[in-house]
């Protein structure tokens, strides 16, 4: 069930990325993710965590939560 409240006011976000990447501008393309060293198949380089809201309350939202957010659904997006 979602919630009409926006949620992302009192959660804290977590993102991990691991040490075997960047993140740098590419200076083409805007940023990129370059590997720093070998990474095995399946090997996970990022999880993301974040303030998960209906594209309404993304709308409504801080400028710096829109402006990062992604859609994880038809109607849902995490601003990180």
């Amino acid at each position: 069930m979602i919630k009409t409240e926006p949620t992302y006011k009192s959660k804290r976000t977590f993102s991990w990325t691991t040490d075997k990447i960047i993140v740098k501008d590419t200076e083409k393309y805007g940023m990129g993710v370059f590997a720093k060293e070998k990474i095995k198949k399946n090997e996970k380089i990022a999880m993301f965590g974040g303030y998960v809201m209906t594209r309404k309350e993304e709308e409504e939202a801080p400028s710096d939560l829109y402006d990062n957010a992604m859609q994880i659904d038809d109607n849902l997006v995490m601003g990180t």
